[in-house]
């Protein structure tokens, strides 16, 4: 008979995988779940309150615009300019938060090459002078008209130059922690089978874990095939700048990056499945 013990380090085997994925919370806008660290919980926060301020400065030009006719055509006239202008400068905030988060998931990317992590700062800093350079027209700005040209700018610049970067970098951040997510779940693959192994050494029906064990394997097996199809596209991609097809290659990395995601924690749902059945042995 094994022992307690045996039983036991199985478990524990199996606990500590649970207890990596249980430390999770949402990242951005993609619907893949990874742990979070304090610095990302700030920016986040600092990120969802810049949303808050450009619905309610938008809120604000449209009481404005549709308000009382007492104000004089010059009081309203001023009033509106200036809800423009808070407008836009709560998207430059909001887009300058954007940048700063950019920035924490591109210093945490410790295993990107130093070239292209060189140049995707450089990028996320030419971003940075623009915007600021952008803000400090904004305030300068003395007509609707001038205003509504800024707001053009700006939208065409981050169509063109700012989204991309920022999807690039988070999904590079996304990628490096499924593998962190994966090298994991292959750590906690060995330790059962080592545990499994000794207990068979002792003459103990294991039938039940193995199939369970070996389902688990061939999803995380499936997790990395999918990582490693999101590995080829993200070197195709983030050396170059191709910017007809770039953001349709980074949704397909994402995709894949997410279904490795799923992989794994079917794998640790079965892993759960034999931590629970192995503490009623």
């Amino acid at each position: 008979m094994a022992s307690i013990d045996t039983w036991f380090a199985l478990r524990i085997a199996i606990a500590a995988f649970g207890a990596a994925l249980f430390m999770s919370a949402a990242i951005s806008t993609t619907p893949v779940v990874y742990p979070v660290s304090a610095e990302e919980r700030g920016v986040i926060s600092l990120w969802s309150v810049g949303l808050e301020r450009i619905s309610g400065a938008i809120n604000n030009l449209r009481s404005i615009a549709g308000g009382t006719r007492s104000l004089s055509h010059t009081s309203r006239a001023l009033q509106e300019l200036e809800a423009r202008r808070l407008v836009l400068q709560s998207v430059i905030d909001y887009l300058l938060q954007e940048a700063q988060q950019a920035h924490i998931q591109l210093n945490a990317l410790v295993d990107l090459d130093p070239f292209i992590k060189q140049r995707l700062a450089n990028e996320l800093d030419d971003n940075t002078l623009w915007f600021n350079g952008m803000s400090q027209n904004i305030r300068s700005g003395r007509s609707a008209d001038q205003l509504r040209i800024m707001a053009n700018d700006i939208q065409q610049y981050r169509r063109n130059h700012h989204t991309i970067l920022i999807r690039q970098i988070s999904t590079l951040s996304l990628f490096q922690r499924q593998e962190i997510m994966l090298a994991t779940a292959g750590d906690r693959l060995e330790k059962i089978q080592s545990d499994l192994t000794s207990l068979e050494k002792n003459d103990i029906d294991t039938a039940e874990f193995r199939v369970l064990f070996q389902n688990a394997a061939a999803h995380v097996q499936g997790g990395n095939a999918s990582l490693n199809q999101a590995q080829l596209i993200l070197k195709r991609i983030i050396p170059a700048y191709d910017e007809a097809r770039h953001l349709e290659q980074i949704n397909t990395a994402q995709q894949l990056i997410h279904e490795s995601y799923v992989s794994v924690r079917a794998a640790y749902k079965l892993f759960i499945t034999m931590a629970q059945r192995a503490g009623g042995v």
